[in-house]
């Protein structure tokens, strides 16, 4: 099972603003389809914004077209490829991953094109996935199933500085001391990794 931490994303500048653009455009041709009494010039100035307005839309569907989702991950899935890049200390940039998705049916089908996911970069995922590519680049077809969560604990090394902090002060752990720190939560997904299993035949008719 991996924890693997998310935290939220902030909305694509572009996205926010492709939204936007479609909400006014509609507002606008709705006050127009009713009777108004704007004078021609008003009327013409708007018309004239729409069609820039459809422009720009064009132009921000080109520029987002074939980014990664950073939507919900399927709940099964076949790994077509992976990509990992850790975080940056020198540039301050925070890594991300990039996994290449068929959503699986209950006949274990994949679909007919792979979606690419990004995720916050986590140690563990990573570790996870070099092997899981390791297998893809032997021939062998892997497959994983994603259950989102909003309880996690904080990352395994926080947990092991706090055990050594324990352990050296001469604190003892009960059975009953918890794992982790109500503070500590984040939203995430439970992954599972596993080789691709075999297709699921329907029932054969009696007939």
């Amino acid at each position: 099972m991996i924890n693997s931490l998310i935290t939220p994303y902030t909305l694509d500048p572009i996205v926010l603003a492709l939204v936007s653009s479609f909400i006014l455009i509609i507002v606008l041709l709705l006050s127009l389809n009713f009777k108004s009494n704007w004078r021609w010039e008003i009327k013409a100035f708007v018309i004239v914004l729409s069609v820039c307005f459809y422009i720009f839309n064009y132009l921000a569907i080109i520029e987002i077209y074939g980014w990664p989702s950073t939507s919900k991950l399927p709940e099964k899935f076949k790994i077509h490829s992976t990509y990992v890049k850790e975080d940056d200390k020198f540039l301050n940039e925070p890594g991300f991953i990039l996994m290449w998705l068929f959503t699986l049916d209950e006949f274990n089908i994949p679909a007919d094109k792979p979606r690419v996911y990004k995720l916050p970069y986590n140690q563990e995922l990573d570790q996870k996935l070099r092997a899981v590519q390791n297998k893809i680049n032997d021939g062998v077809e892997q497959a994983g199933t994603a259950e989102q969560v909003s309880e996690f604990s904080r990352k395994k090394d926080e947990k092991s500085k706090k055990e050594e902090s324990q352990k050296e002060e001469g604190a003892i752990l009960s059975e009953e001391t918890s794992d982790f720190d109500v503070d500590s939560y984040e939203e995430g997904y439970e992954i599972l990794f596993q080789d691709m299993p075999a297709v699921i035949l329907p029932d054969k008719s009696p007939f």
